[in-house]
């Protein structure tokens, strides 16, 4: 366990916060982050906030107790067909490096892959798949964590069920996630992906319920609302029709860790 020392104040992605913490820790074991809950517990008002990499909106990440750097714990440690283990400080741009090889890949995955699968986990993680798959929580095998008393434990849907629906999406309140179990599926060879403009919040969400995809993702940019569409396993010159949208083009590429390979670009108003 490696003490990072007090490094002035931090802030976190959301930047309305800013905080100093008394002691900044760095775990490799969930054991050691057990021991420093059961330490923070003999001292009056001592906070143990878990941090990844800091991409919580409004301090959730921030404390003036002890900070636990996650990052210290980021390995993945098996992976089979269906499932893949991994520790809880690993983002999931490492997750899916060490799947795609395999040709597997987690079902639901966040526009942005550098988070860190413990945080997404206890925020829910909603993602392009989600209208599908859930959200990253919902495909979640098995937990292990350490609780609020220090306790290293181990829970899913038929062990210590109530405890593992409380750490998903908890927002850290019932413990810290150390290592997940979580759900694989096969990753397309080839993918069509789709892009729309939209000058409004209103037309983008009213495109969206308008067609069938496996992956749908909606971005706010500064020359207006974007909304993007993957559509696994098509075949090139086989496309979806959008209303009122006109094809500017599509190619086709193999399967890349980012699964941006075959693109098709659609206009809708100003954009």
């Amino acid at each position: 366990m490696a003490d990072a020392g007090v490094r002035g104040a931090m802030r976190d992605f959301g930047g309305v916060a800013c905080c100093t913490p008394g002691l900044v820790v760095r775990p490799s074991s969930a054991a050691e982050i057990a021991t420093v809950v059961q330490d923070a517990r003999t001292r009056p008002f001592a906070d143990v906030v878990a941090r990844g990499c800091g991409h919580s909106s409004r301090g959730e990440s921030l404390t003036d107790g002890v900070a636990l750097d996650m990052r210290g714990m980021a390995t993945v440690h098996q992976i089979s067909e269906d499932c893949v283990v991994v520790d809880a400080g690993a983002t999931w741009r490492e997750v899916l490096s060490a799947t795609l090889p395999f040709g597997r890949m987690p079902p639901v995955l966040i526009d942005y892959l550098d988070l860190t699968v413990g945080g997404t986990l206890s925020a829910a993680g909603i993602g392009g798949a989600s209208h599908i798959h859930g959200t990253q929580a919902a495909n979640v095998i098995e937990l292990e964590a350490v609780t609020p008393a220090g306790e290293v434990v181990t829970c899913s849907p038929t062990r210590r069920y109530q405890l593992f629906d409380s750490l998903r999406a908890g927002m850290g309140r019932r413990g810290v996630i150390t290592r997940a179990s979580l759900r694989l599926i096969a990753a397309p060879e080839r993918v069509l992906s789709c892009r729309a403009r939209y000058t409004s919040a209103a037309e983008l969400i009213a495109a969206q319920g308008c067609i069938t995809a496996d992956h749908i993702s909606g971005q706010v940019k500064s020359s207006g609302f974007e909304r993007q569409r993957h559509a696994a396993h098509l075949t090139s010159g086989t496309h979806p029709v959008m209303p009122g949208e006109q094809s500017s083009g599509c190619g086709c590429a193999r399967r890349t860790s980012r699964n941006r390979l075959c693109r098709r670009s659609f206009h809708g108003g100003d954009a």
